[in-house]
């Protein structure tokens, strides 16, 4: 049983509500329909199945000792593991795109990153079954098929989007740029999440800033669960004066309910303390860096430059300022088929999740045609 558990926040019954609410905001979710598709399902199916219940040991002990090899280890863990049981990142590196980043045993010239290893290990069990079917040249077409699938899914909602506002025709060119339907031409990031067991608490909810760019999750084993994707409501904040304003309005908030509370510091235990401490009013030099420098390059200054990577405040904000916004529904699926493919732009709200077994997926950045205006690099 691999269900996730209870969720502090609201959840809908049913797969197609969660699928019309996930096209709706934005993410798709496919399952594999041609052939070739339905093949490299079944191929990901078997090599997970292997991993994670036919040699666990075997598969672990790869790991380990690609882990132990600091110099060049592909294989490292995530946030949202237990004691017992991490969640492991392994790297699949593909040596036609660069061969610094393979690791090769320099007695027989082979390949000895823990991808290419449990890969190996695979196809000797299986006997070469699959090995024609799942290579990383296959894997990476398979995802660059759903996003193509993807881009197809933007363009639909675009126009229905257009339609439903009245927009018609009116806007000439404007409109035939709106619909240039964006390609997907290369994979950042591709490597194996797993973990042989539960259970696992799941992750923090986050953003990662990855716009343009799209976040593909490859589900490979039997019921895996998927990543969570959270809705929310209310205004994102963008500035830093949305931020006082926030703040503000928080603290006004906890007074009032204090005052309905009747008052009475002498009632308030310790709990009480530390929620009202967090709500307190916002000191006036925050407050005047956030309203007089909120647009400065972090980098220009010596005492800011270490959060140069956030360019400025209110360019942080933009991107991750949505994590202030209640949430209104957790949105995930407790069960998967192999080759489900779930498809989210780079700045969505999502967390991996709990769960009580093994789980092994697939993760990549699809990134777009570089000559797309909207292009950006993937770096790790």
């Amino acid at each position: 049983d691999m269900h996730q558990t209870t969720s502090r926040y609201k959840q809908l019954d049913s797969k197609y509500e969660i699928k019309h609410k996930l096209n709706d905001m934005g993410i798709d979710v496919f399952e594999p329909i041609t052939k070739r598709e339905q093949a490299m399902a079944e191929a990901l199916e078997a090599f997970s199945c292997f991993v994670l219940d036919e040699e666990p040991l075997k598969c672990q002990e790869i790991l380990q000792n690609d882990i132990a090899n600091n110099r060049s280890s592909t294989v490292g863990e995530l946030q949202g593991g237990s004691e017992d049981f991490g969640i492991y990142r392994v790297s699949i590196v593909d040596d036609s795109d660069d061969d610094d980043d393979v690791n090769v045993n320099a007695e027989n010239g082979t390949a000895t990153d823990a991808a290419t290893l449990l890969l190996k290990e695979f196809n000797e069990a299986s006997r070469g079954q699959y090995a024609n079917v799942l290579t990383i040249e296959n894997f990476k077409q398979y995802m660059l098929g759903m996003c193509d699938r993807r881009s197809a899914a933007e363009e639909d909602r675009q126009y229905m989007y257009e339609c439903g506002d009245g927009d018609g025709d009116d806007d000439g060119d404007d409109d035939d740029k709106k619909h240039k339907r964006l390609k997907y031409t290369s994979l950042g990031n591709l490597m194996f999440i797993l973990q042989f067991g539960g259970p696992t608490e799941g992750q923090v909810r986050h953003i990662d800033n990855m716009v343009p760019n799209v976040q593909i999750c490859l589900y490979m084993s039997v019921d895996c669960p998927s990543t969570i994707v959270y809705a929310t409501e209310g205004v994102p904040i963008t500035s830093g004066n949305e931020l006082i304003k926030y703040w503000d309005e928080e603290h006004t908030h906890e007074q009032r309910k204090h005052e309905c509370d009747g008052g009475d510091d002498h009632a308030v235990n310790s709990d009480q303390i530390n929620s009202n401490s967090r709500h307190l009013s916002v000191p006036p030099l925050v407050k005047e860096i956030l309203q007089k420098d909120g647009n400065k390059k972090l980098k220009k200054k010596w005492y800011t430059r270490y959060f140069d990577f956030w360019g400025s405040i209110n360019s942080h904000l933009r991107c991750f300022g949505k994590l202030y916004q209640p949430v209104s529904l957790q949105l995930g699926f407790r069960q998967t088929d192999p080759g489900t493919t779930l498809l989210a732009g780079g700045n969505e709200i999502h967390a991996g999740p709990p769960t009580t077994g093994p789980r092994m997926f697939a993760f990549a950045i699809g990134i777009p045609d570089e000559e797309d205006d909207n292009y950006v690099d993937v770096h790790d």
